[in-house]
């Protein structure tokens, strides 16, 4: 087991040894408060599905109303298919290029 050696101010001193008198395990007590810490630094991992991005996606689409209802949601494409994304992605992508190559 590792050990963690830190420097204390008088007051902590005086905090450390009054826990101590009263039968307080200050190691425990360090340990609790280091892993309740961490814990509330642990991002809780977001689980995406279909459903769960469609919903995102509509809740911006609801947010832009009267704008034109985007390209990938009229050709039903699945969001969370990474291959389809990068098709239409690459589908785009190179009918922009095109047109930008084509500036003669």
């Amino acid at each position: 087991m590792a050990s963690l050696n830190i420097r204390l101010t008088p007051d902590d001193s005086r905090a450390v040894a009054e826990l101590r008198a009263e039968n307080v395990n200050v190691s425990e007590l360090l340990r609790k408060a280091l892993h309740d810490a961490a814990g509330k630094r642990r991002k809780k991992k977001i689980i995406w599905n279909k459903a769960r991005v469609d919903a995102l996606f509509a809740k911006l689409d609801a947010m832009s109303e009267g704008a034109p209802v985007p390209e990938y949601i009229r050709e039903g494409i699945d969001t969370t298919d990474r291959h389809a994304m990068s098709a239409y992605m690459r589908r785009k992508l190179s009918k922009k290029l095109g047109k930008l190559a084509n500036f003669e």
